[in-house]
């Protein structure tokens, strides 16, 4: 029987994040005791192999949370896939990725200009400079009041957008998960996506075990970065629930001779859902490569009434959200 022939992400910790002499020195784990850690079968490795896209549930620790997998096996180079992979060149023609732009995080506020809403997208505006604490918008109390404050032109909240976005780049730069503000919800209630990226964290036992430098960058961010790794800031105007929404991102890229990590971190989201966190890791192969990701994501439209429904539908979607962005990897890379 064919086996999973890669590295595995613990050879590629190894490789790029290793902090300590016996991470250097400990033989890299089989690929069949990384793709069970994760949470795959013999019965998907076979698939994977044949060059179809696997998946599976992740563990859940939260009310709010939806958490996959996904895995597939490409028949490219590393290098390839790298070029593709961490440039984002497969995604351009994503059709739900309206506009983005790289953020300085010393002067976010010349990465946000182009964060505006256009003339079809008024009514959104409208809607925003309207907006009242509660479900329909990620606002913090004063940035509620801020927008109330704008006037009700686009152009108007488009500014006083950009300078509540401009914000929390500065908060979360400086203070990382500490300085992401709660979201509004009405009354008392409150959500914060803070506490949900620290559990997202703390629920990724993979990156735990095989790439523990990262891991604790992720909790304890900011501090500072593995010498074979890099960083970066970006905004993205995305349609979520058919609606227009601007996300802040934190990009890490680490990379070494034989595998790299992208981990993207969504700590800002206009609506619809509170955040969101992703980690793909490609691998060499004799085969080709193998590609993961690993996808954590919390809404509030999961809990209460109707849970267990609620999350194996969001699931199954964020599922179908990764697969299709595999099916635009693999026309990219030439399959």
């Amino acid at each position: 029987m064919r086996t999973w022939t890669f590295i595995g992400l613990a050879g590629l910790a190894t490789l790029i994040f290793a902090t300590a002499p016996d991470h250097a020195t400990a033989a890299p784990p089989t690929a069949a005791q990384v793709a069970t850690d994760i949470g795959f079968t013999k019965d998907d490795e076979q698939k994977a192999l044949k060059g179809q896209i696997v998946s599976t549930d992740l563990p859940e620790t939260t009310k709010k949370m939806l958490a996959a997998a996904v895995g597939m096996v490409v028949p490219a180079k590393l290098d390839k896939v790298a070029d593709v992979i961490i440039a984002q060149k497969a995604f351009d023609k994503d059709p739900d990725n309206l506009a983005s732009g790289a953020i300085d995080p010393k002067n976010p506020e010349a990465g946000l200009a182009g964060a505006t809403f256009t003339a079809k997208e008024s009514d959104e505006a409208v809607r925003l400079a309207k907006a009242e604490p509660g479900d329909d918008f990620n606002l913090s109390a004063d940035e509620f009041k801020a927008i109330r404050a704008a006037g009700s032109s686009p152009d108007a909240v488009s500014k006083a957008y950009q300078q509540i976005l401009a914000a929390r780049v500065r908060a979360y730069v400086s203070q990382g998960l500490k300085g992401i503000a709660p979201y509004d919800r009405g009354g008392s209630d409150t959500a914060s996506a803070s506490a949900d990226l620290f559990a997202m964290t703390k629920a990724s036992d993979e990156l735990k075990k095989y790439a523990p430098a990262i891991y604790n960058i992720l909790l304890n961010y900011p501090t500072a970065l593995p010498p074979n790794a890099t960083e970066s800031f970006s905004w993205v105007k995305r349609t979520v629930e058919d609606r227009p929404t601007f996300i802040l991102v934190h990009r890490i890229v680490g990379r070494g001779p034989n595998g790299f990590v992208v981990i993207e971190r969504e700590y800002y989201v206009g609506h619809s859902y509170n955040a969101s966190q992703t980690g793909n890791a490609a691998i060499q192969a004799k085969a080709g490569t193998v590609v993961f990701s690993l996808s954590r994501s919390t809404t509030d439209q999961v809990a209460g009434f109707m849970s267990g429904t609620r999350h194996a539908v969001g699931r199954s979607m964020l599922k179908e959200d990764v697969e299709g962005k595999f099916k635009t990897l693999q026309t990219a890379l030439g399959k």
